[in-house]
């Protein structure tokens, strides 16, 4: 009998099962399935810039490679990573045209230093409310330009900080139950130290941050109390959400005006503003 040894059997490398976070990346990445993309293009000849419409259509293979095809609306397709669809996803429509109107007859700019146009500003805000002349004068002061504006830490008003830092722990209860996968984008117009934005992006979201104050490492330093702030930031960088941590004491300002310009928005807010809440904020 003839003996022959067997061939080896061939080494097959393991390949390593993705952890938690390219999981997470992965699934982003795949959630831009079937999105409408809008894409700018310069012509070779004439140099004058177009734009392509067209919709992302998934091929696998997760985050960090050319898994998208985008098939434009004249029969152009294009491979390109899901970071170029996410930066050119179509911004979603306003669910609700009653907010369009709403929003369409803010002014451009109002001036809230004193408390008749705080008053002003709150009966196109929360229409039919009746806020009392302690609220009207406590904003005028909080306001950017306000005689409270920026105070010294030591200087602050009993019982009403300007803000507090937002935990990492505080966000991350708020990615669990929305998905802001899907969004073009996230503004985040008080954004303070950019604990917020830091976590958002870590999650892989889009983040445009804002703060008035100029020593704030931030995109843009607006007041973002004026209505133009936000019509001049959705032109030149589409977002459907805001999520941010705003001055306390102007909250009755900062979320009714953040409503109108966004179908999704989060804000960190303390207790008391909802369970002590005046009748303005009941509304």
């Amino acid at each position: 009998v003839e003996r022959k040894e067997l061939p080896a059997a061939p080494q097959v490398k393991a390949k390593p099962f993705p952890g938690a976070a390219q999981r997470r990346r992965d699934q982003v990445a795949a959630s831009f399935d079937g999105h409408r993309v809008r894409r700018a293009f310069k012509d070779p000849v004439t140099l004058e810039k177009t734009s392509r419409d067209g919709t992302a259509r998934y091929k696998g293979g997760g985050a960090g490679r050319l898994s998208y095809d985008i098939v434009y609306d004249d029969g152009l397709v294009e491979t390109v990573s899901p970071s170029v669809v996410r930066r050119h996803l179509l911004q979603i429509e306003q669910p609700a045209k009653a907010l369009l109107t709403a929003r369409s007859e803010l002014p451009e700019q109002w001036d809230l230093r004193e408390p008749a146009g705080v008053k002003r500003a709150l009966a196109l805000l929360m229409p039919g409310t009746q806020p009392t002349e302690a609220l009207l004068a406590r904003l005028a002061k909080r306001v950017p330009g306000g005689a409270a504006f920026l105070q010294r830490p030591g200087q602050r008003t009993p019982g009403q900080p300007e803000c507090v830092e937002t935990a990492d722990e505080e966000i991350r209860p708020l990615l669990d139950t929305v998905d802001l996968s899907r969004c073009a984008g996230v503004l985040d117009p008080w954004t303070g130290k950019g604990n917020v934005a830091r976590v958002l992006r870590q999650h892989g979201l889009l983040v445009h941050c804002n703060d008035v104050n100029p020593s704030h490492s931030a995109d843009r330093h607006e007041d973002a109390l004026q209505p133009d702030f936000y019509r001049r930031v959705l032109e030149l960088w589409p977002y459907d959400a805001i999520v941010c941590s705003p001055w306390f004491a102007l909250l009755d300002l900062a979320l009714p005006l953040a409503v109108l310009f966004a179908p999704v928005v989060a804000m960190h807010v303390p207790g008391h503003f909802v369970t002590d809440a005046h009748d303005p904020t009941n509304l």
